[in-house]
């Protein structure tokens, strides 16, 4: 099937043409090593007048002296560590796949060099520029899921088993400038994303990792932002822990909703009421006055005497 559809891609010759001074010479046959073995591919073949040669499907395939990028992948890693001889016993018993010590002796040094550039070029890294405010955001959420993936798993609340895995989300994005009142902007397409089912330590290492990724030991200001969730506060500490911690505005209002309700009653017009003005306050940056409105409420409350 693979040396079936190379073949198709062949045919079209990703739309060459001859060049001036060069001969074309049409399916000249060539065995390619593939991770699925050996396949047979029919490819055009152009020589120009200075008897330089090229082959456009090779190119356009990325192969590295007849075996395909995977498989050259491969022979490089296991050449570097170990003996050829080894090496070429490693990639039958692992990939099923038969290449002699000498073939893979002559992959390591076509990548050697390669890879002494690349370490070289890693080796001095350019300046990162300063990144004014990075922010980093996590959060969870029940995912549903087919009943073999929670099976033996309790549900969070009551009885029964658990219909949904949680999974964690977190996003990390920059801000180099605000609006015309002041106040921050998200850059454009500055937000990246991961995801995991694991244990919130390891999603904790993910997001830090992400967070490098995008630049954090460059920012002048890191700001993490969470639900207000223990573990989420706690992931914070660990692998953030010179941020700005900011709690959501949406949290912080549906709390401010809860603390009104329970001091009004809930539902009651006098609780919305409160709730939406505190709520408006919270948005201008009352915080103060939302503190001081809410100690005011409280003496003559039950909940002020427990």
């Amino acid at each position: 099937m693979l040396e079936t559809l190379l073949n198709e891609v062949g045919r079209e010759n990703f739309g060459e043409e001859t060049r001036p001074g060069e001969k074309r010479y049409r399916g000249r046959p060539k065995v390619v090593e593939t991770l699925f073995g050996p396949v047979r591919l029919l490819r055009d073949y152009f020589v120009g007048a200075d008897g330089a040669s090229r082959v456009p499907l090779d190119e356009k395939l990325g192969l590295i002296e007849g075996y395909s990028p995977a498989l050259a992948k491969l022979m490089g890693r296991v050449a570097a560590q170990q003996s050829f001889e080894a090496a070429s016993g490693d990639l039958k018993a692992y990939a099923g796949v038969e290449i002699g010590a000498r073939a893979i002796a002559r992959m390591a040094q076509i990548l050697g060099p390669q890879m002494a550039q690349v370490r070289a070029t890693a080796d001095h890294p350019q300046a990162v520029p300063e990144i004014p405010v990075l922010y980093v955001e996590a959060d969870g959420t029940g995912a549903p899921m087919r009943k073999s993936e929670v099976a033996g798993r309790k549900a969070k609340e009551g009885p029964g088993e658990a219909k949904t895995r949680e999974v964690k989300l977190g996003c990390v994005f920059t801000q180099t400038g605000t609006d015309g009142e002041g106040d921050p902007l998200r850059d454009p397409d500055s937000t990246s994303y991961v995801a995991t089912f694991e244990s919130s330590d390891s999603f904790g290492s993910l997001l830090r990792r992400e967070a490098f990724l995008r630049g954090f030991a460059a920012a002048r200001e890191v700001v993490f932002i969470g639900d207000g969730a223990c573990w989420v506060w706690e992931l914070a500490r660990v692998n953030f822990p010179q941020a700005i911690c900011i709690l959501d505005f949406f949290h912080a209002a549906e709390h401010l909703g809860s603390l009104a309700g329970a001091i009004y009653g809930a539902d009651t017009p006098q609780a919305q009421k409160q709730g939406k003005l505190w709520r408006d306050l919270l948005k201008e940056d009352g915080i103060d006055e939302v503190i001081a409105q809410v100690r005011a409420a409280l003496p003559d409350h039950p909940l002020a005497r427990e």
